[in-house]
């Protein structure tokens, strides 16, 4: 994330599992990796996360794709279309930072992750 900052430039902010609603749920391995980092440079908003799943990294999973919606109805719509076909990673729900989120693999195994957070302004 560092390098597409200097590459990009823009603001990066990142958020590692220690200090994180998850960190007593985590392994002390694992309390330096980051659980969220957003690079917001113009129009380019970029997500990432050392975070995988049981499976680890495997070709398609590495990267994910995030729309962020500007209502939950654009939410809902979204989210279910790219699901149909595809797999539910992390279904859509608030989260502990309270925007609702979910995450789907689509029918391609391109990961999308959907973000609305309705505290901020659209």
């Amino acid at each position: 994330m560092i390098f597409y900052q200097q590459c990009l430039g823009g603001q990066l902010n990142m958020q590692t599992v220690a200090g994180s609603a998850l960190e007593d749920r985590c392994p002390v391995a694992m309390q330096r990796k980051i659980i969220h980092a957003t690079l917001l440079s113009g129009a380019i908003f970029i997500m990432g996360s050392d975070m995988c799943d049981a499976a680890g990294v495997v070709p398609g999973n590495t990267i994910a794709i995030s729309l962020n919606c500007s209502s939950e109805q654009e939410i809902n719509t979204l989210y279910e279309r790219f699901s149909e076909g595809g797999k539910v990673v992390d279904p859509l729900k608030t989260q502990f930072w309270g925007g609702m989120f979910g995450l789907v693999e689509d029918k391609f195994g391109v990961r999308w992750m959907f973000n609305y957070d309705k505290n901020e302004l659209n």
